[in-house]
Order: structure tokens, then sequence, then C-alpha cells
């Protein structure tokens, strides 16, 4: 027997940003050439945008050519009980110091 709990988007979106704003760091898969990579970076929410500062690297070069990623953000685990964690996919966008992506994220 199966439960399934539904929540309205609204309600869904609160819970989202509350455990983002508990989190400081997650980790971005990038692809290029049909190689995965996974970082693990810092990142700053704003509502359900995530931002992250980089010094570039080969995460970025893989955004460049594809700019499909995905994230991944977890809780310590100290149980099953305190379970949590996010998966977001989605399209990053690359800002430079002075661009409006950047200006916003500051």
């Amino acid at each position: 027997m199966s439960m399934k709990k539904e929540i309205n988007r609204r309600k869904l979106e609160n819970m989202i940003c509350d455990f983002l704003k508990t989190q400081a760091t997650c980790v971005i898969a990038t692809c290029s050439d049909s190689i995965p990579r996974a970082s693990t970076v810092e990142f700053f929410p704003i509502a359900l945008t995530i931002d992250i500062i980089t010094e570039g690297g080969r995460k970025v070069e893989n955004i460049k050519k594809n700019p499909r990623v995905s994230i991944t953000l977890s809780a310590p685990f100290t149980g099953w009980e305190s379970l949590k964690g996010l998966q977001i996919s989605g399209t990053a966008e690359i800002g430079r110091k002075g661009s409006e992506i950047f200006e916003e994220g500051i």
C-alpha cells in the first residue's frame, strides 16, 4: 500500500526555498563530449534561483558547450527520519561582473 501526499505549488516552493537557506554547498553536474563532471561548489540562493560563484574551470567550459545542468543538495545524514535532499535540473547561465545576471546575485 502506498500513500501519496500532495501539496500545492506555493507550499512546495516555500519548502524548497527554506531548505536552500539551510545549505552552503551543492553538487553541480555538467556534461560535455559525453563526459559528465560533478563539482561541489558554494552557492547562494535567491528565491528559487541558485547563484554559484566560481573561479572557472571545466564546469564553466562544460556549461558554455551544454548549459543543461543538474544540482543536488543534501542535509547531513543523522538517521532515516532526518533524510533530506533536493535534485534540480535546469539550464545554467554564465554571468560576469557587471552583467545583469551578476548584479541580481549581489
